[in-house]
């Protein structure tokens, strides 16, 4: 008996050991299968459930590996691993604090448990604790100088704390020790793109997708530096790829590398655009749910009704140049205005500004939870977000849903895709009714525009003293460079080609943006001196530069938002092409506000016609600025006051059905 027991034993251990080893070679299908046969011959090893366990994570076995991890806790509670391994599972199911509590209970079994240390500061940094979480990459890194996935983790604190440049040199210490880390490349070129290095960067992600031909995110950030640089044929190329390992996430339900930004300038397609949104959000959803809920009985007796904005972009930033005025038209009798900046304080006038006007928050070195609290403690009774899917944004915060109702606004030109917002502020030429499907939020209908301006500290000025007959007609499209694309240029080269004596106005940008439109305009057989660049300035000065421009050209299908509001502003009209989306028809909007619909088009051919007639015809285009120009203030779009009324009717209304127990639903403003 005693011959046969230790064969078994033997037999078990060696079924172990083979389990070990296939766990080693990433073959867990064989190693769960091994592990099986050595509890079978002779169970109760701790060790042997804790690598079973392993194994069956990799499988996508949750069930079957808590249950197994609980087994090896069971048979040794002294098993550190055991309870690391735990915490993983947790922290995969997003049951974030359960996890925390795996990991603290490894350290205190084992206090030099390095793994332990680098997923607590994980753990924390999914909950937006970053500077905690840094404390812990530290402490794993202090045991393990060369502890690749501690220093990448280190370096991600660091970028999404603003400090670039230690976050670079982070990352290149990771890759002096593993030189094809493939998430440590990836993350070096997003910092080198923060950082103004694109060439650099470009290297990083084009690496990235040659050792990792199906990482997504690489795809998307190499596009977006492309785009910047106008490399069109590199575009072509890649860009259906991207668009391919999207389509997969979208059919399987997991979230794309393309983010909802990208994915609305390239698609002008409601549907998909809100199936990439609500997948960005999924993860954001669930792994806040369960740390929110707040109280709001405290605020329904309220007599003025506290309005929060929240962004990292009170600065000087074309939204911070569109909504100053709010800030200073708000009615305070009735409304107590606050904000909450997590972004940069550069002491700009939009910054100051916003200060001045309402009850400033800087929730700029603070977590999420810490946000979410000190808006819930202000008792808002109306989040407004301002950044939605934009960079730097941290939808983190409404996601644990600190005020009763939340909106989003302005800053991101579609559905956010996420359930934490109740509405949308728009209009009916940007989402009209019959996409009200394809957005999670609520539609507030404003009357004539979903976009306020803030020109009051401007003088207008239509009409350039220094302007004389010698000078060519001026084209412009002052809109960054990645909103051009090859389609959109193709245009502007038929129209130079039918107006002699014409040019293009453009935004300078990067030196290689310059030198690949120059070799564009050139295969089009247009002159590349035609091509102006202009360079970047103060609001006030860009606005009097405008008045030397006799007609503006849109992008498509990323239409200008605040350039066509500068450009109308200043006299200058717009010829737009108006496609199916909210991005695509903001032009538009601005254009009916403004009195001059006959400005948008429908097709390219259209919008060429239409510019080279308005260019070749003095009259026509003279009585359009007439037309544009006389009683503005009676315009629309520039009854600045009278948007903040409707825009206030609009908060009054959603608070009231709040109070009323009602379901957000469509709200029109007359």
């Amino acid at each position: 008996m005693q011959q046969i027991m230790s064969r078994k034993s033997e037999t078990s251990l060696k079924s172990y050991h083979l389990g070990n080893l296939y766990l080693k070679q990433g073959r867990f299908s064989k190693a769960e299968k091994s592990y099986l046969r050595s509890i079978k011959l002779e169970g109760n090893l701790g060790k042997t459930y804790n690598n079973l366990g392993i194994a069956q994570k990799n499988l996508g076995k949750m069930e079957e590996a808590k249950i197994s991890l609980q087994k090896a806790i069971q048979l040794d509670p002294s098993l550190f691993e055991a309870y690391n391994n735990f915490g993983n599972i947790l922290l995969g199911m997003d049951k974030i604090n359960e996890a925390i509590n795996f990991y603290e209970k490894a350290l205190e079994i084992n206090p030099h448990y390095q793994n332990a240390y680098n997923n607590l500061g994980t753990a924390w940094q999914r909950l937006g604790q970053v500077k905690k979480a840094a404390e812990y990459y530290h402490k794993a890194l202090k045991i393990n100088p060369n502890d690749i996935d501690a220093l990448n983790n280190l370096g991600t604190a660091l970028f999404s704390r603003k400090k670039i440049k230690s976050a670079i040199k982070t990352y290149r210490k990771v890759l002096i020790v593993e030189p094809n880390f493939i998430e440590a490349l990836y993350n070096l070129g997003a910092a080198l793109n923060d950082d103004g290095k694109m060439e650099e960067s470009i290297k990083c992600a084009e690496k990235v997708i040659s050792l990792s031909p199906k990482y997504e995110d690489a795809y998307c950030l190499l596009l977006q530096q492309l785009e910047r640089i106008c490399e069109w044929n590199k575009i072509k190329e890649l860009l259906p790829k991207l668009t391919l390992l999207t389509k997969r996430a979208v059919r399987y339900g997991y979230r794309p590398g393309e983010t909802p930004f990208f994915n609305i300038t390239h698609f002008d397609n409601p549907k998909y655009n809100l199936q990439v949104a609500k997948l960005w959000c999924k993860p954001t959803n669930k792994s806040l749910a369960a740390t929110s809920g707040y109280n709001f009985n405290n605020r329904k007796d309220s007599k003025v009704i506290r309005i929060g904005y929240l962004s990292g972009d009170f600065r000087n930033h074309a939204i911070a140049n569109q909504i100053i005025d709010i800030f200073k038209l708000h009615d305070k009798k009735r409304f107590r205005i606050f904000s909450y900046s997590y972004g940069n304080n550069d002491k700009s006038y939009q910054r100051k500004t916003i200060e001045k006007y309402s009850q400033f928050r800087d929730v700029s070195k603070k977590t999420y939870a810490e946000t979410a609290e000190i808006i819930a403690k202000d008792k808002i009774n109306i989040l407004i977000d301002l950044m939605g899917h934009t960079r730097g944004a941290r939808l983190e915060i409404p996601a644990l849903r600190p005020a009763p109702v939340q909106l989003t606004y302005l800053g991101f030109p579609g559905t956010t895709g996420a359930d934490f917002f109740d509405y949308v502020i728009v209009d009916k030429i940007i989402a009209p009714p019959s996409v009200a499907k394809y957005y999670t939020e609520k539609f507030i209908y404003m009357p004539d525009c979903y976009q306020v301006q803030s020109y009051s500290r401007f003088k207008k000025n239509t009409g350039s003293k220094v302007k004389r007959k010698s000078l060519p007609f001026i084209f412009s499209c002052l809109n960054g460079n990645y909103k051009i694309n090859e389609q959109i240029f193709s245009s502007w080269m038929k129209i130079l080609k039918k107006v002699p004596n014409s040019v293009l106005w453009l935004l300078k940008g990067e030196n290689a943006a310059i030198n690949n439109l120059y070799k564009q305009a050139e295969k089009y057989g247009v002159n590349k001196n035609r091509l102006i660049f202009k360079n970047r300035t103060t609001l006030e000065k860009f606005l009097k530069r405008l008045t030397l421009v006799d007609l503006a050209l849109d992008t498509h299908p990323y239409n200008g938002g605040a350039t066509t509001s500068n450009a109308l502003w200043a006299g200058v009209p717009v010829v737009t092409l108006q496609g199916d989306s909210y991005l695509s028809g903001m032009s538009s909007s601005l254009l009916t506000a403004a009195g001059i619909p006959e400005l948008i088009t429908r097709s390219n051919k259209a919008y060429e016609n239409l510019a080279i007639k308005m260019a070749t015809n003095p009259k026509l285009l003279k009585t359009l600025k007439t037309k544009l120009n006389k009683g503005y203030e009676k315009k629309p779009l520039f009854k600045t006051e009278i948007f903040i009324k409707n825009l206030e009717k609009s908060y009054l209304t959603i608070w009231e059905n709040y109070l009323k127990g009602k379901k957000p639903s469509t709200i029109v403003i007359k």
